[in-house]
């Protein structure tokens, strides 16, 4: 059995991503595919204080205003601060 560390590489794969401005929900919502309302009524994906807060299987998310929003492989949306975001990925060309 190695017991030596071994080096990896992660898997390149492309995503979907639309920046929270904290004054674009129309493109948010239309991003994430649907209305976004009010905790209270059990929607996944809400503003309040001028964040966006999903709620995915990691429990409820808070994206600052210049944050991304990452949609997931497996089509779950979470945030990604921005100076993270632009030193993690860049843009795809088609």
């Amino acid at each position: 059995m190695n017991v030596e560390p071994k080096t990896y590489r992660k898997i390149p794969v492309e995503i979907q991503s639309l920046q929270w401005t904290g004054d674009n929900l129309p493109a948010m919502a239309k991003f994430m595919g649907g209305d976004l309302r009010f905790p209270e009524r059990g929607d996944n994906y809400y503003v309040a204080d001028g964040s966006l807060y999903i709620r995915n299987s990691e429990g409820t998310l808070r994206a600052a205003p210049r944050s991304y929003i990452i949609q997931g492989v497996q089509g779950e949306f979470y945030p990604c601060p921005e100076e993270v975001f632009l030193a993690t990925y860049e843009e795809a060309s088609e």
